[in-house]
């Protein structure tokens, strides 16, 4: 499939309400709103709109037509992930997470906004709110639970520390417990990063996954 442009009035009212609230808190260049296919999933859709929405909420705070390409492409990703992370999730039964989880994310995200939360309809902020609640819990669950971090990894690791300038002193029990606990929450962020990499290979090479040219930005 070639270029798909998706502009109004064939795009989703709630989409295109979003793109123009947006637009006009973005800089001048971004103040013509457009829609377009940018990947699918499975057959289902990543929109302009879609990497728009989840930059302002969890990422720079970009719109589609103010960002570089190289960041579009990060943000595209993202959203193929968590699409990929969701099916998985519905498949393991992960819970949904509570009204109250999405609530408390979402006022927290408003709060995190600001004005420019008054732009974005509530249902899409829900929506994708929930989606990301869903998609970590995922990873919680089924890759992050898994990971086992041994007493020896963590000596081995805080004895190479202490050699490092400005290490604390070796006889200070606190200052070591402390320095312990903080290699082994990086050990795990660690293990659980490489473990979620080598599980999305795997999704990917069994995925339709499509992606399709940027159309031409003609502001």
């Amino acid at each position: 499939m070639g270029r798909s442009p998706l502009r109004a009035p064939a795009a989703a009212p709630m989409l295109c309400a979003l793109l123009c609230a947006l637009a006009l808190a973005a800089p001048a260049r971004a103040q013509t709103w457009f829609d377009a296919l940018l990947a699918s999933v499975n057959g289902e859709p990543i929109l302009a709109s879609d990497v728009t929405l989840d930059d302002v909420l969890f990422g720079r705070g970009h719109t589609f037509a103010t960002m570089e390409p190289e960041e579009r492409e990060q943000v595209v990703t993202r959203l193929i992930r968590r699409r990929l992370l969701l099916s998985e999730a519905e498949r393991f039964g992960v819970a949904r997470p509570s009204a109250k989880a999405v609530a408390d994310e979402v006022a927290r995200v408003r709060a995190h906004l600001g004005e420019r939360a008054e732009g974005i309809p509530p249902v899409a902020l829900e929506a994708r709110v929930r989606e990301k609640l869903r998609a970590d819990a995922f990873v919680d669950a089924r890759i992050r639970a898994f990971v086992l971090i041994r007493d020896a990894q963590v000596d081995a690791a805080v004895a190479e520390r202490l050699t490092r300038p400005g290490a604390p002193d070796p006889s200070d029990a606190q200052a070591r417990a402390a320095l312990a606990g903080e290699v082994r929450d990086e050990l795990a962020r660690r293990q659980t990063s490489q473990r979620l990499e080598r599980y999305i290979a795997r999704l990917e090479a069994r995925a339709t996954i499509r992606r399709y040219p940027v159309p031409d930005l003609d502001f």
